[in-house]
C-alpha cells in the first residue's frame, strides 16, 4: 500500500492535535504492471498519536477515493466537503463529513460526474477571477474517451451540491494522447495554475495553466482566452515521461519561473516569462507570442542535486518547491545568477 495525497485537519478541537486526511492505495495484484493493481483506493483518516515515534492509526472513511480536495461548508457546521476520485475507477465523487465528530461521520454522498474516469488530480482553484473556486480536474479520461482536464463550477452557496443536479463541467484541454509506453501510463499530467507576475494583478486576472502531459513527453501552456476558455500552447517535447512541475517567481523580479522534470534524461528545464531577461538565460515564454531562446540545467546542476539530497534520484518527478529550494542553494554556490 501507499498514499497518493494527504492533509493535515483539525478534527480534534479541543485537543488542539492535527491529523490528516490521506488517499490510500493498495496493490491488489504484485505479478501484473496493469492498472488494476492500484485499483483499490480508499479514504482514510490517520490519527496523530501522543507519542510522535508511534505509527499514526488508521480508520476508514470511504471506499473509491484517494485523489481529493476539500472545501469546508461556510455556515459553521464544520461540514467538509470532499471531492474525490480515483486513478483507476469511475466518477467524480462528493463527500460531506460531519466534523462536529471524532472521527469525522460520513453524511452524504453521492456522484457529481459519471461520465469522467482515471483521476490524476483534483484542486480548488479561482479559475474565474470572481473570488470564488472552481474544481479543477485532471484526468485520463471520459466515457467519450478524451483525456484531458477539466473545470467544475461549485455553486456559491453549497447546499446546492446536496440535490441531484448536476455540476456544470466546462472542458479546458483535451484529446491528449499517449504516445510511449509505460506502466500505468497516462495523460495529461498535473496541471499546475499560476500568473506571470507570480500572483494575481487584480480582480479579472485569470489563471494560466502550466500542464505536463505525463506520458505524452510533452509540455503545455493553457492561455485563458475568456470564462472556462484555454488555448493550448505546446511549450516543449522531452523524452518518454514528464513530471510534476512547478510555477513560481524564484529570482523575485516580478515574473514567474517554470519548474519543468524530464524523467527520461533525469533533466530540469526552467523557463521564464520575463521579456527582459538575456535569451540564453532561459527559455522564455512571451505571452501570446512564439518560443524563443532556450537553456537547460542538465548534468552538472543534476550531479550537485544528486549529491545534497538522500533521495536525489527521484528529485525529478517532483519538482516542487523543495527542488526549486535546492536550485536556488546550487546556484548560489556556483556565484551564478538567476538572470545571468
Amino acid at each position: 500500500k501507499f498514499y497518493t495525497y494527504a492533509e493535515f485537519h483539525n478534527f480534534r478541537r479541543a485537543e488542539g492535535v492535527m491529523d490528516m486526511l490521506a488517499g490510500k492505495v493498495t496493490k491488489t495484484s504484485l505479478s501484473s504492471r496493469s492498472a488494476t493493481q492500484y485499483s483499490r483506493a480508499e479514504l482514510v483518516l490517520l490519527r496523530q498519536p501522543k507519542d510522535p515515534f508511534s505509527e499514526w492509526a488508521e480508520m476508514p472513511v470511504h471506499e473509491g477515493v484517494h485523489v481529493f480536495a476539500t472545501k469546508y461548508f461556510p455556515d459553521g457546521t464544520h461540514r467538509l466537503a470532499v471531492f474525490g476520485g480515483a486513478a483507476s475507477g469511475p466518477g467524480l465523487e462528493l463527500l460531506v463529513l460531519d466534523c462536529s465528530f471524532y472521527p469525522p461521520k460520513l453524511v452524504h454522498s453521492s456522484t457529481i460526474d459519471k461520465e469522467i474516469h482515471a483521476i490524476k488530480s483534483i484542486q480548488l482553484v479561482d479559475l474565474t477571477a470572481d473570488k470564488h473556486d472552481e474544481l479543477l480536474v485532471s484526468a485520463h479520461g471520459t466515457k467519450a474517451g478524451g483525456a484531458g482536464v477539466y473545470a467544475y463550477e461549485i455553486p456559491f452557496d453549497m447546499e446546492l451540491l446536496l440535490l441531484p443536479k448536476r455540476v456544470p463541467r466546462h472542458e479546458l484541454a483535451v484529446g491528449f494522447e499517449v504516445k510511449h509506453y509505460a506502466p500505468l501510463k497516462g495523460a495529461p499530467g498535473f496541471p499546475m495554475p499560476f500568473y506571470l507576475h507570480g500572483k494575481r494583478a487584480g480582480l479579472g486576472d485569470l489563471p494560466y495553466i502550466l500542464l505536463p502531459g505525463d506520458d505524452t513527453g510533452e509540455v503545455y501552456i493553457l492561455i485563458p482566452e475568456y470564462r472556462f476558455a484555454y488555448r493550448r500552447l505546446l511549450l516543449a517535447k522531452f523524452g518518454s515521461h514528464v513530471g510534476k512541475a512547478s510555477a513560481l517567481d524564484i529570482d523575485d523580479d516580478g515574473w514567474v519561473e517554470l519548474i519543468v522534470p524530464d524523467n527520461s534524461f533525469h533533466r530540469v528545464h526552467v523557463y521564464t516569462s520575463s521579456p527582459l531577461q538575456a535569451v540564453d538565460s532561459y527559455k522564455k515564454i512571451v505571452p501570446k507570442s512564439a518560443i524563443l531562446h532556450a537553456r537547460t540545467f542538465a548534468d552538472k546542476l543534476q550531479a550537485t542535486l544528486y549529491n545534497r539530497v538522500e533521495h536525489g534520484k527521484n528529485m525529478s518527478k517532483n519538482a516542487g518547491r523543495f527542488g526549486v529550494r535546492l536550485m536556488k542553494d546550487f546556484l548560489s554556490s556556483e556565484g551564478q545568477s538567476l538572470s545571468a
